[in-house]
């Protein structure tokens, strides 16, 4: 389809060619019924697909049998995948329903819209992989998307917990096993205690997480995890701590031990280069 803006509305007039390209929206029971172009507060074109949502027949009946009739209706304006520097947004009825027998109330469902935002799931999942490639920062990517900057911090939030293999507040052991993991720790908030996390250098995935930085660390995410589990490791990946490599080795002797190149190179100026440095200075 080919649009036209007309000088009158501001409609769009879709024309139709042989070199047209079919894209489905995945905007499931939505009908598009007019598209309007209208100006964001950026200053950005914004496409504006106005219509309506399908009602399915077993929305209409209650919790407790009876069915239930239309309440009211507001306007609810959901935004959508940006084409290009275009922004897009649907805008329909979403409709109330009410049960005359026990009074209760609920809303029309809405397959395409992303849980806690006024968007939908294509404009999430859009954001949530630019995020994830690593190469674009927040506010790149909110730029891009049209979206505000805490909307992104917060899918950027989602995107990170997901990388924790979590059952609610507590780990829980993986699906999968790891053939190669990383261990490191971090400063907590105060700057005088420590946590350890371990991480599937492959997917990404947290582990395990636990406060300290000694031996007793590596048991517990062992003793966690399994021994059967931890026979189709090949390799830990850590620092030069050599409490970590040494509790490895003690529990799981099949494992090798891998230091990282940073705090080899790191070692290496350390010990070697700048002793080196002082020598030839004082001579």
């Amino acid at each position: 389809m080919n649009y036209i803006r007309t000088e009158a509305d501001g409609q769009l007039a879709f024309a139709e060619t042989t070199e047209s390209l079919m894209i489905p929206s995945m905007l499931y029971g939505f009908h598009n019924t007019s598209t309007e172009i209208e100006t964001a507060v950026s200053g950005r074109d914004v496409f504006v697909f106005r219509g309506a949502l399908d009602l399915l027949d077993e929305e209409r009946y209650c919790s407790c049998g009876c069915r239930m009739h239309v309440n009211n209706s507001t306007d609810i304006n959901l935004r959508h995948i940006p084409f290009g520097s275009t922004l897009t947004c649907v805008v329909f009825p979403h409709i109330q329903l009410r049960c005359h027998k026990c009074g209760a109330t609920k809303s029309q469902f809405i397959s395409f819209k992303a849980d806690g935002h006024r968007i939908t799931r294509e404009l999430f999942n859009y954001v949530y992989d630019l995020l994830a490639t690593g190469n674009y920062t927040n506010k790149e990517v909110a730029s891009l998307s049209g979206l505000h900057q805490a909307v992104v911090k917060s899918i950027d939030k989602q995107r990170l917990l997901d990388k924790y293999t979590l059952d609610g507040k507590h780990f829980r052991k993986p699906e999968q096993t790891a053939e190669y993991l990383g261990i490191d720790e971090f400063k907590l908030h105060d700057g005088r205690k420590f946590a350890t996390h371990i991480i599937d250098l492959k997917t990404g995935h947290v582990l395990f997480i636990a406060e300290g930085k000694k031996k007793r660390v590596v048991y517990n995410f062992i003793k966690f995890i399994g021994q059967e589990w931890m026979k189709q490791v090949k390799a830990v990946a850590c620092d030069m701590n050599s409490d970590f490599a040494e509790a490895f080795k003690e529990r799981c002797p099949h494992l090798e031990i891998v230091f990282d190149h940073f705090h080899i190179v790191k070692n290496f100026n350390d010990n070697v280069v700048s002793e080196i440095r002082k020598d030839e200075y004082r001579r």
